[in-house]
């Protein structure tokens, strides 16, 4: 698979656009991991998988402005809990969507209620990119840190380092809910 990426660069960014559709967190490690690797450019890494990023934001910001117009999201949208959420995420945008880019289990509903609530999307967008952007840099100098301190010969491996560590968190945090219930 690595001499696939290798000869087919096309084929690694199209995978580092797509993964934020599936899981964003997955997407960032893996595309900072494998242009460390030496699989991909890092700057290109870097763009491809924040194209992808905004367009996962976008979708689910659509998805939020369509559910609007059902009955049932009419209704729940009238429930005095759910109008105060809206307030608390108009009122505190930024700050919502910083939050929700580095806690992974808010993300969505917080993606969806921007849209939901009809949330102006250029503010929804650049406050989503800016928190992007800061963790994509932070995710490539540590993985350009970390694969530094390795050495050359090592750093094939960081890409299966990232997905070890993606699948331990999934799994304490399947854990840690199993356990709570």
């Amino acid at each position: 698979m690595v001499e696939f990426l290798l000869n087919y660069q096309f084929g690694l960014y199209l995978c580092l656009f797509l993964l934020p559709f599936a899981q964003e967190d997955a997407a960032i490690l893996f595309a900072a991991s494998a242009c460390v690797s030496g699989l991909g450019h890092p700057l290109a890494g870097f763009i491809w998988v924040l194209l992808g990023l905004c367009g996962n934001i976008s979708i689910k910001y659509v998805i939020g402005r369509a559910a609007i117009n059902h009955k049932w999201a009419r209704k729940l949208a009238e429930n005095p809990k759910v109008e105060k959420a809206g307030e608390q995420v108009r009122s505190n945008l930024g700050k919502s969507l910083f939050l929700a880019r580095f806690f992974p289990p808010v993300r969505l509903p917080c993606y969806i209620a921007t849209g939901f609530f009809n949330l102006e999307f250029p503010k929804v967008l650049f406050f989503s990119v800016t928190s992007a952007l800061l963790y994509l840099a932070i995710a490539f100098t540590l993985f350009h840190l970390l694969g530094e301190a390795i050495g050359s010969q090592l750093r094939i491996y960081l890409p299966l380092i990232a997905v070890a560590m993606l699948v331990a968190y999934f799994l304490f945090r399947v854990f840690r809910v199993q356990k709570m219930h």
